[in-house]
């Protein structure tokens, strides 16, 4: 498990799995805690900036972030792919693939084929092309006290220990907004994102 620490102005990340060139990995991750935005993702090593937000990533990377937006970043900057990624799961509407407290998000790394695959809450999966056979999982977290748990992976797979921290009973998340101001909030940030 693991829990962010530290303030918002420092979202941090956790990497796990070993390296690999071949093959395929799957990993399985629960979002226990989610108040603030969160990326699930794989990028190449080393990454840069060591800190902040994974949308803003000058490596290779590919992620999707709690509130429904799908990228990919280098060099070049950030590239949406949040409408590609609706295209392929068949669902246009603000918030089709966002997340929250509770969540499932399957990935799928297919190194051969170069194939990223991403599956929340049990919807239909979509596909991220280009991806480097080096990818690892990672997971960025932004708020304080914001938690996520790798349910499934490969055999060699281990969240450090450094980044893990264990407490006492189940977290639960809590919101003053509504269902329709969470709408609004969503469609708001995919306007802003895309």
């Amino acid at each position: 498990r693991v829990v962010k620490t530290g303030g918002l102005d420092r979202a941090s990340f956790v990497l796990w799995s070993d390296h690999y060139d071949a093959g395929e990995s799957e990993w399985t991750v629960r979002i226990d805690k989610q108040t603030g935005v969160i990326f699930v993702g794989c990028m190449v090593e080393p990454y840069a900036p060591q800190s902040g937000f994974a949308r803003n990533l000058a490596t290779p990377a590919w992620m999707i972030g709690s509130y429904g937006y799908v990228c990919r970043t280098g060099p070049n900057g950030q590239m949406s792919l949040t409408d590609h990624a609706k295209e392929q799961i068949g669902d246009p509407t603000v918030g089709a693939l966002a997340f929250a407290s509770g969540s499932m998000i399957r990935m799928r790394l297919d190194r051969d084929q170069g194939l990223l695959e991403f599956q929340v809450d049990g919807k239909p999966a979509f596909k991220l092309g280009g991806v480097d056979a080096r990818a690892r999982p990672f997971l960025n977290i932004a708020f304080e006290g914001d938690a996520a748990s790798l349910l499934h992976g490969d055999q060699s797979d281990s969240v450090p220990a450094s980044a893990q921290e264990s407490f006492g009973g189940e977290v639960q998340a809590a919101a003053a907004l509504t269902q329709e101001e969470l709408l609004r909030l969503r469609a708001e940030a995919d306007d802003f994102w895309n």
